[in-house]
């Protein structure tokens, strides 16, 4: 089941990159690039170190965002 939250995040982070070829900058900012490119890098880790372990802990702390 993670791995298509993980597919997921991948899915959102070629929406963005999409969106900056398209050079639609108005719907652009620092945090939503930033947070795409790192949520996919995050999930990795957690998918590939940590199998069904802390991933209840790292959505509670996305929450606190």
């Amino acid at each position: 089941m993670l791995w298509w939250y993980f597919f997921s995040k991948a899915i959102e982070l070629m929406d963005t990159v999409l969106m900056v070829l398209r050079k639609k900058w108005t719907q652009i900012t620092f945090l939503h690039v930033f947070h795409h490119a790192t949520m996919l890098n995050i999930w990795w880790w957690v998918m590939t170190f940590i199998p069904g372990g802390l991933c209840k802990l790292t959505v509670c702390c996305l929450l606190l965002v």
